[in-house]
């Protein structure tokens, strides 16, 4: 073991645990996106932990030491805790790991000294395009990467180009240019999407 800071044990009763996850599960089902690849994040605080997905947040009263921020695939982690038959769960949080008891399974990891914690990603529960598209003027890049919305902020923003190569399409032939066409999303968003003509 290294030292304390790269170790962080929680203990939570399975009940709490698994009606949480089906809470954040029932809230994932309003989201427009392939939920096979949403991040569950947890942060371990002392005396409890946070799960966050995005449109949703709980918290759980837990046997905490230590402090730090987990990212695995949500599904994955759900699965795993419902195949685990204690009424207890303890999971350790190692350098980009969890072990619960005997397994270890791969997750991304950040060890905390302080209170100065990443922020959750914060949407509401049916967020539209238009939120993941804000998200960059919302947050740092590290917290972006973090809580594996990179790549949903890409999607979003390949989606809106082809959205905006679809209009183009049907008004070109009024004279319309696709600069023209951007420009009008540009300002309804309130952000420059860089798309190039």
């Amino acid at each position: 073991m290294k030292e304390a800071i790269d170790m962080v044990k929680f203990s939570v009763e399975k009940k709490a645990l698994v009606d949480t996850l089906k809470h954040l599960g029932v809230a994932m089902r309003h989201n427009p996106v392939n939920n096979q690849v949403v991040n569950c994040e947890i942060t371990v605080k002392t005396g409890l932990i946070e799960l966050v997905v995005p449109g949703a947040f709980y918290k759980i009263d837990a046997l905490t030491s230590g402090v730090a921020k987990v990212s695995l695939p949500f599904l994955y982690f759900k699965k795993i805790i419902e195949t685990l038959s204690q009424p207890e769960i303890t999971i350790l949080v190692g350098q980009n790991v969890l072990t619960f008891g005997g397994l270890t399974v791969a997750a991304k990891t950040t060890f905390i000294k302080d209170d100065s914690i990443l922020k959750r990603i914060d949407l509401p529960i049916n967020y539209s395009i238009k939120d993941i598209l804000n998200l960059p003027s919302q947050y740092t890049q590290a917290e972006l990467d973090f809580n594996g919305m990179t790549t949903r902020i890409y999607e979003a923003k390949a989606q809106t180009s082809k959205t905006i190569d679809d209009v183009f399409g049907k008004l070109k032939i009024y004279g319309v240019s696709r600069d023209e066409i951007v420009k009008l999303v540009e300002s309804s968003l309130g952000i420059s999407l860089n798309t190039g003509s």
